[in-house]
């Protein structure tokens, strides 16, 4: 599975008690073109998506990813 997309920012998780805290930084590694095509395309398309910029092809795409995961689950 890929790891979750918090749209090329710094992810921050910090969990507190009343005794102690603990912090968790990640960031998502982006992908280029040449390195990973397809989840390079996959990145671009979703993060279009969550800043309300997505194209007629990215819904599209998006719609085809579905259909055939709900395929693929038959």
């Amino acid at each position: 599975m890929d790891p979750p997309t918090p749209y090329g920012e710094e992810l921050v998780v910090e969990v507190a008690s009343p005794k102690r805290t603990e912090t968790e930084t990640w960031r998502e590694h982006v992908y280029t073109a040449e390195e990973n095509g397809i989840r390079h395309e996959i990145q671009q398309r979703v993060w279009r998506r969550g800043r309300g910029e997505e194209t007629e092809a990215d819904l599209r795409a998006e719609w085809r990813a579905e259909r055939d995961a709900r395929l693929d689950d038959r």
